[in-house]
């Protein structure tokens, strides 16, 4: 009815076929005026979306609900991961040295990205989001080849570093 009224109650010839689905239902595409992913205008954008039609949808409606639901299981994850990294890595290496020096880079990561986040007022969007599993992934892909280079080299970290070292 809005978007009749915007016409006059006849809408271009254009838009039969295409915007109109027979029965005098249009499909209208709205393309957000600033940043989707600042926290602020989202809410209002998805708001005034949904006050004109109810069942609006689209990738800011899907982006939102996807930030929320990866946001809520990273944090719910992430103390799991980590006790399950300091369990396999200590079944692993049957050390606690060991188990500790595999857990420093990804621990550091996570306390470097939160750290980031926080000083430049960056926000969860979906990239940074599909990020941070392989950031992590690879700190911990990497410490435990360089601890077990380290154990190969019986302690030499020389060797180790210009072994696995130069790889990683």
């Amino acid at each position: 009815d809005d978007l009749m009224s915007l016409f006059n109650g006849n809408p271009p010839q254009e838009f039969s076929g295409i915007f109109e689905d027979g029965a005098g239902n249009f499909s209208v595409i709205a393309f957000p005026a600033k940043n989707i992913w600042d926290p602020d205008f989202e809410k209002d954008f998805l708001s005034r979306m949904k006050a004109i039609d109810k069942e609006a949808t689209g990738l800011p409606f899907i982006g939102k609900l996807m930030i929320e639901k990866t946001k809520a299981a990273l944090y719910r994850t992430e103390y799991l991961a980590i006790v399950l990294i300091l369990a396999i890595a200590l079944i692993d290496f049957r050390n606690i040295i060991f188990c500790i020096l595999v857990a420093i880079p990804p621990i550091f990561s996570i306390i470097s990205i939160k750290a980031y986040m926080v000083s430049t007022g960056m926000l969860f969007n979906p990239l940074n989001i599909m990020a941070i599993p392989i950031v992590l992934g690879t700190a911990i892909d990497n410490s435990v080849h360089l601890v077990h280079r380290f154990k190969v080299e019986e302690g030499d970290l020389n060797h180790t570093l210009r072994g696995a070292g130069k790889s990683i």
